[in-house]
């Protein structure tokens, strides 16, 4: 077999060998005119095929980091210098041919003006922002150049803004006045680009950008208590994402819906637990144009993927499936199946059972097993377990297993024996109390000493 056989024959297999494993796509011009240049010598071809292999998973080009830019001649000459050495002194090419050399400088100024793109296009660092003035104005002076991956972000920080305390800028009320305009129209501008290219979002960005304005309106909704009141960022944001009659709130969580449609399939199932945990605390139900909801096919993608949820996934599926009175029997079944069927449930966090099993119950959909499950993890854990439950976990796990018929009196009795040895019950809110007291009335298991400690705690307040 003459040289220049054997050489096309090295040459086609490593191409063959690369493409397997890394993708035609992922194969970078510079690592395939080295390739062609090393293709007559066997050793030379494994030796470059395991150095592509690292430079293809670093993202980087073969002669190192990417070049910068080239101000002169000089520099592109520099660039082809370091080409030129880097082949000898790792490969023992001398002087390759000038095709190979015009070649290289090519895909250099390719990369460069890739990086050029690149920079232009991308999008502010709104992780400096500290309050919702200053993430506005940056998104706003940014504005053209943020991916949908940036107005998620937005979003997801201008939910944790909105929360905290407003500070009044101070100035007088004109300057107050003409601030909060440009809060506004800073707002606005950020809400007609997200919904404008909702249709450019992949999942991830979907599920997070629902998640963040969810997040907005339930903050608005508990603290703002309407657009009447509240600190003037949450007024605007009221004005702008629910607006009159919450008619702006089902514009963009229907828009949030239309573009999830046709992606769903693709949808991890943290993106999918998500999206159905946005809309429920949003209070949001959404029809889709083949006449089904859009929780009927976060159902239908859901069921096959629940052995990949994790603890925190289940639990924020089934709480949300319940609250917005999406009724699906057969998820529920197989979300009951599948935390049957773990070895153990020390994953889950008190909340995670206490909202999972109350969401069985109010939704009427009672599993024996699952219930069972729960209790014996209960009961076998340490005495000192039940330290980690908070109030409401407590109070909400009783009040589940009597809302549901399903009472176990083992169960029963460690929380109340729990409840008992506590030096006071300050930390229970007096709601919560009544649940539980109605929750062992259901239930019909006696505990004297625990009814006895409430009417110690209630005659103690004295605020009757």
């Amino acid at each position: 077999m003459s040289l220049t056989s054997q050489s096309c024959r090295l040459q086609t297999q490593w191409q063959q060998r690369l493409r397997l494993m890394v993708g035609h796509n992922c194969v970078h011009q510079p690592v395939r005119i080295v390739s062609r240049a090393l293709s007559n010598t066997h050793n030379g071809t494994l030796k470059l095929f395991h150095d592509c292999q690292q430079n293809i998973r670093t993202n980087q080009w073969y002669w190192g980091v990417r070049p910068k830019e080239p101000k002169s001649r000089r520099g592109e000459s520099l660039i082809l210098k370091n080409f030129n050495t880097r082949l000898h002194n790792d490969y023992g090419v001398v002087n390759p041919p000038f095709s190979l050399q015009f070649r290289a400088m090519s895909s250099s100024r390719h990369a460069i003006h890739y990086a050029r793109q690149r920079n232009a296009s991308r999008g502010p660092d709104l992780r400096k922002c500290q309050s919702i003035e200053e993430i506005a104005q940056m998104a706003h002076d940014h504005l053209e150049n943020m991916s949908p991956p940036d107005i998620a972000a937005f979003w997801t920080l201008a939910s944790r803004f909105i929360g905290r305390n407003y500070r009044n800028p101070g100035g007088r009320p004109q300057q107050q006045q003409q601030q909060q305009q440009d809060l506004e129209s800073q707002l606005e501008s950020v809400l007609l680009r997200t919904i404008g290219n909702i249709n450019r979002f992949r999942t991830r960005d979907l599920a997070q950008t629902a998640l963040g304005f969810a997040k907005i309106v339930n903050i608005i909704n508990t603290r703002g208590r309407g657009h009447l009141q509240g600190t003037p960022p949450q007024i605007i944001m009221h004005n702008l994402l629910i607006g009159e009659k919450s008619l702006q709130q089902q514009i963009i969580f229907q828009s949030i819906a239309n573009a999830s449609m046709h992606l769903l399939s693709e949808f991890e199932p943290r993106c999918l637990s998500s999206l159905a945990y946005a809309n429920a605390i949003a209070g949001s139900f959404q029809m889709l144009n083949d006449g089904n909801a859009l929780f009927v096919h976060i159902a239908w993608e859901s069921i096959p993927l629940l052995g990949e949820f994790n603890s925190q996934g289940l639990a924020n599926l089934v709480w949300s499936f319940e609250k917005v009175g999406a009724s699906n029997p057969r998820l529920f079944e197989e979300v009951a199946n599948t935390i049957v069927a773990l070895d153990h449930l020390g994953e889950f966090t008190p909340q995670n059972l206490s909202n999972i099993l109350l969401a069985f119950a109010k939704a009427d959909e009672s599993n024996p097993r699952l219930f069972r499950k729960v209790a014996e993890h209960i009961i076998d854990a340490p005495d000192n377990h039940l330290e980690n439950f908070e109030p409401l976990a407590l109070v909400n796990i009783v009040l589940a297993y009597a809302t549901a018929n399903e009472s176990d009196t083992r169960l029963f009795k460690k929380v109340a024996d729990h409840i008992t040895a506590l030096n006071n019950l300050l930390s229970f809110k007096p709601h919560e109390l009544s649940n539980m007291l109605w929750a062992f009335a259901k239930a019909e298991v006696s505990h004297p000493r625990l009814f006895q400690k409430v009417a110690d705690h209630i005659i103690a307040l004295n605020t009757l």
